[in-house]
């Protein structure tokens, strides 16, 4: 059975494929000089798309190679983005897709409200969009990224021969022709979560997990970490423009959150009511439950606002300084009041009208 890469003969290797992610193949090589670019690997009756990601001369006059599934720039950095106006999560997909070189695709017709990507690799941006719509994302043979939830499909390769199935581990190995088992399939009634093919010596083998292994509940657990910094920090920003419904343009100081700036961000007060906020005022910048699709405006600096209304009213609020000393005023003009009559002015009223105790509000203060 042939086992080759870029038409040079494989004596070693190692594929390993995650449950998320991208597939690994390290090689060795019958090859003349290290290899580049894009290839495709033989393995049987399966064949692979991937990029070379580093290739060198090995000791025996074989060559070394690694190459990952796709275009090899899941490490591209991209920068922030954000998208409102109820954007296509297929949309957000094609710009990674597009910015990064890789070839990336979800069946989903979902919109959301507003999306922010933040700067940074083009597997944290993916996985965020996995994350948003609860599903899982994984490079297929062919190097496409493929965002979707996992549906566990049953698989009964052909020539395929259990060597060991060990339950307290967890892992199956099998000895087969060509590497057919993946990841997210079901197998020997066993949900794979992943798998590693290995060749040497023209014989292979898959060993497949199907209990969560240490290494990926580490990278899961950082991946979660990872996003809790982000989206739920507190960015500094500055407002750019407030539109008629209220909502707010920011930018944000760091430019790892900011990109081209924030579009139509409500405003939470923490109270019922609204504001208006002028140009250049300082704002805290949040995404509400850690989800980049739900960012809020909070945690005023002083002296930015410039007007406040509580709850659904429409009434100014009067300082009461100047009301007491109107009402102050009221009281000495009643008091000291004459009117003409036939025999002359009449005096001041017999009795002084009450004094008025303080308008001042005890739950609300404003300069």
């Amino acid at each position: 059975m042939p086992y080759t890469c870029a038409g040079y003969s494989i004596t070693r290797m190692t594929l390993r494929m995650p449950l998320t992610g991208a597939w690994v193949a390290d090689l060795h090589l019958d090859a003349p000089e290290s290899i580049a670019g894009r290839v495709s690997l033989v393995l049987g009756d399966a064949t692979l798309s991937g990029t070379v990601l580093r290739s060198g001369d090995e000791y025996g006059g074989l060559v070394s190679a690694r190459v990952v599934a796709g275009a090899g720039a899941l490490s591209r950095a991209l920068r922030a983005r954000q998208y409102s106006s109820s954007p296509k999560i297929s949309a957000i997909v094609a710009d990674i897709a597009t910015e990064s070189g890789e070839s990336i695709s979800t069946a989903t017709s979902a919109r959301v409200d507003t999306w922010h990507r933040a700067a940074g690799q083009t597997s944290q941006a993916i996985a965020d969009v996995a994350l948003g719509l609860g599903a899982n994302w994984r490079a297929g043979d062919y190097g496409t990224i493929v965002i979707a939830a996992d549906t566990w499909p049953t698989v009964e390769p052909d020539d395929h021969i259990i060597v060991d199935r060990n339950d307290a581990t967890g892992v199956i190995t099998v000895a087969c022709e060509t590497p057919e088992l993946r990841p997210g399939t079901v197998y020997d009634g066993r949900r794979l979560r992943s798998v590693v093919h290995t060749l040497d010596s023209q014989h292979l083998r898959s060993e497949c997990r199907y209990s969560p292994g240490a290494a990926e509940s580490l990278e899961r657990f950082a991946e979660t970490i990872r996003r809790r910094i982000i989206y739920s920090s507190r960015w500094p920003a500055r407002v750019v423009s407030q539109s008629g419904d209220g909502t707010l343009e920011l930018v944000p100081d760091d430019a790892s959150i900011a990109g081209a700036g924030l579009k139509r961000v409500p405003i939470r007060l923490g109270v019922p009511g609204s504001v208006t906020v002028p140009k250049g005022a300082r704002v805290g910048l949040q995404f509400d439950g850690g989800d980049p699709s739900r960012p809020v405006a909070v945690a005023w600096d002083d002296a930015t606002l410039t007007e406040l209304s509580l709850g659904a009213g429409t009434d100014y609020v009067a300082l009461s300084g100047i009301v007491d000393s109107l009402f102050s005023g009221l009281q000495t003009w009643l008091d000291t009041h004459t009117h003409p009559t036939g025999v002359g002015p009449s005096g001041p009223p017999a009795s002084p009208s009450p004094t008025p105790s303080s308008t001042a509000a005890s739950k609300v203060k404003a300069e």
